[in-house]
């Protein structure tokens, strides 16, 4: 076991800073996440979400996910918007959408809050294929989400009409008639 650990430590120490200091800018192709496993374990509004993945063999991390192609109501529209209650109510129905989409199951009765949710996502065992596509402005990864079964988050919720399609840019606000259509 010593030895083992002593292996890695020279590994982590010489080896890789080796690597690193040969470098260039040139050479260096930039940074891409690629297509992988990953678990949802949050999700905040419709098209955002938080996701676990490997980075290096046990080792987890977190990271926010905007999916991409699609934009939903949000959960803290601006305070001057014309329909700002109806867009919250809207959004929430939206982002329950997609977390029953994601754990395959109705989401039990009664107000659900976000703690809730993440404790449902955290238990569920449900492994989903992050299909990356870049960055967005907020640092986020770019992406959709797709189960086992191929279904991708995008197509969910365009098909179930709880989002719309986006190609990015400025938002146009949402209607009243498209809001009320959400929460039916």
């Amino acid at each position: 076991m010593i030895y083992k650990s002593k292996t890695f430590f020279f590994i982590a120490i010489y080896v890789k800073p080796m690597l690193l200091s040969t470098a260039t800018y040139a050479e260096t192709p930039p940074f891409a996440l690629e297509p992988c496993a990953a678990k949802v374990i949050d999700v905040y509004d419709a098209d955002t979400c938080t996701v676990a993945v490997e980075v290096f063999p046990g080792r987890l991390a977190r990271f926010q996910v905007r999916i991409v192609g699609v934009d939903t109501p949000e959960m803290r529209p601006k305070r001057g918007s014309a329909h700002r209650d109806l867009e919250k109510q809207a959004a929430k129905r939206s982002r329950d959408a997609l977390v029953e989409h994601l754990l395959g199951m109705p989401l039990p009765a009664g107000r659900i809050t976000r703690a809730r949710i993440r404790t449902l996502l955290g238990a569920s065992e449900r492994v989903v294929r992050l299909e990356p596509q870049g960055f967005d402005k907020y640092g986020r990864v770019l992406g959709d989400i797709k189960l086992s079964d191929g279904m991708s988050a995008r197509d969910r919720l365009l098909g179930g009409g709880w989002a719309r399609p986006y190609g990015g840019g400025t938002r146009t606000p949402w209607t009243e008639e498209a809001l009320h259509a959400i929460i039916a």
